[in-house]
């Protein structure tokens, strides 16, 4: 019968033939990004956060119902509510005239 395959070597285990190769792999790092571009990382990250909190509070507020809640629904909540009111609502329904800019505007501008 042919050979039983070996056991693949553990980490930091004892003289495996695959050992060399697995602490030589431990070695290679990414490099390390420079705190500059990190720190600017950090705050454009914080400012995607800030902008898409606000627009959930901005929505929760729109939504019938929804600022009466409490505690207030969470982002998959107004996610869902938002999903079951535009349902309701009919592909073909007016929008409200408060309604402010379209879809295709709002996306041109985040584009921007």
């Amino acid at each position: 019968p042919p050979p039983a395959p070996a056991a693949p070597a553990e980490r930091g285990g004892g003289g495996g033939q695959g050992d060399e190769l697995m602490f030589e792999m431990d070695g290679l790092d990414a490099p390390k990004p420079e705190p500059e571009a990190k720190q600017r990382h950090n705050e454009t990250e914080q400012r995607r956060r800030s902008l898409a909190r606000e627009y959930y509070t901005q929505l929760r507020s729109l939504l019938p119902g929804a600022a009466e809640c409490r505690p207030a629904p969470d982002k998959n909540a107004v996610l869902k509510l938002t999903i079951d009111f535009l349902r309701e609502r009919g592909p073909h329904a007016p929008a409200p005239a408060s309604a402010g800019p379209g879809v295709s505007s709002l996306l041109t501008a985040a584009e921007t």
